[in-house]
């Protein structure tokens, strides 16, 4: 979208006012006179950078803070959906088939009209490599890994729909499957 502010762009649009600051310095003024305006020029930049970057960041926070928030709710989601699964038991080994092509096609983007640099987009986030990481600091989920290669292409678990729809979710040989 060419109308978006991006966030990337902020100190380059901010560095339209480097020049002005430059040429104060080397104007040919009195010294009390060069003095004042280059005190006054910079109290200007100043306040326009800090009420810039605080606009800006505040949006870079916001929107941080809530995919992370909306991630931390995907993972509890699947966490229940998991140990809610007939059959599952705390012990049991728990395999991930297809973990890094998660569809979800309830998963919103968020601030969408703003391209907020280094943060990810919800989706990004849930198909990163870390996610079983995160699920284990932010949601304190760690089960006992099973053998993916034991699973991945046996019958039963290629006929399971994709994780959210009912079924995705199912125990196979005393392993809880959950196929993405």
């Amino acid at each position: 979208m060419a109308d978006r502010p991006e966030t990337r762009m902020l100190y380059g649009q901010l560095m339209v006012f480097v020049p002005a600051a430059y040429f104060t310095d080397r104007a040919v003024l009195s010294e009390s006179k060069q003095n004042e305006i280059i005190t006054r020029t910079g109290a200007v930049l100043a306040a326009v950078f800090i009420i810039t970057g605080i606009r800006y960041d505040n949006i870079c926070y916001l929107k941080a803070l809530t995919v992370q928030q909306s991630f931390i709710s995907y993972c509890n989601a699947l966490i229940a959906g998991i140990k809610n699964t007939e059959g599952y038991r705390d012990e049991m080994p728990v395999v991930y088939i297809n973990s890094q092509f998660k569809r979800d096609n309830t998963v919103p983007t968020l601030y969408d009209d703003l391209w907020t640099g280094p943060y990810m987009e919800l989706n990004d986030m849930i198909n990163t490599n870390s996610w079983e990481g995160f699920m284990k600091r932010w949601c304190g989920f760690a089960p006992k890994r099973g053998d993916n290669a034991a699973f991945a292409e046996r019958a039963e678990v290629l006929e399971m729909p994709y994780y959210p729809d009912y079924g995705s979710i199912k125990v196979i040989d005393g392993t809880l499957i959950v196929r993405f």
